[in-house]
């Protein structure tokens, strides 16, 4: 995983640029119009579940989407109005490289949870970005061996890190393009 780490560097610190926390924090409303712009990329992504059952490990995508929907409840948020940008069509070992994004973005949550408990009060409906909560560390090595035993066997280094540079890419779209309608 330490190779891919690297390769995406560039396309990670994107991301960390592009992901305002303080604007996260500015209201209650920013917060759920972001959780809402992460709803349309999550539900885009549907075709990832093969790629959980490749490195059999439990499925993100679903959890992770689940935990949104929650939090998107709680906030009166739009669960059908928005739209993320078309999302990358990728091969098998690309979809692995995609879900080294996904199941990243867990660790960077825990911040961020943290923040917004802090500042909108311990009540903020924040499963989305808690993850697994303690358990995030423990499933990200987890998923960084699955994902490590993989590559060895199938030799697709560079599969994995064409789909997690275009999943990158697809994430800082969809913030980046904020709440598009659907028509």
């Amino acid at each position: 995983m330490v190779t891919l780490r690297l390769a995406t560097r560039v396309e990670h610190d994107r991301i960390e640029m592009i992901f305002d926390l303080p604007r996260l924090l500015k209201s209650v409303d920013a917060y759920r119009q972001t959780l809402e712009s992460f709803h349309a990329a999550l539900r885009a992504l549907s075709d990832l579940e093969p790629a959980y059952e490749a490195l059999a490990i439990e499925s993100g995508t679903i959890r992770r989407l689940t935990a949104i929907i929650e939090d998107l409840k709680d906030l009166d948020g739009d669960l059908n109005g928005t739209t993320a940008t078309e999302p990358p069509r990728l091969n098998p070992a690309q979809r692995v490289g995609a879900l080294y994004v996904i199941e990243g973005s867990a660790l960077g949550g825990q911040i961020i949870c943290q923040g917004l408990r802090g500042h909108f009060g311990p009540d903020t409906p924040v499963r989305f970005f808690a993850g697994l909560e303690k358990k995030t560390g423990a499933h990200w090595r987890e998923f960084g061996q699955a994902l490590d035993r993989f590559v060895l066997t199938y030799d697709c280094m560079d599969d994995v890190i064409d789909g997690a540079r275009q999943m990158f890419h697809f994430m800082a779209n969809s913030i980046e393009g904020g709440r598009p309608t659907i028509a």
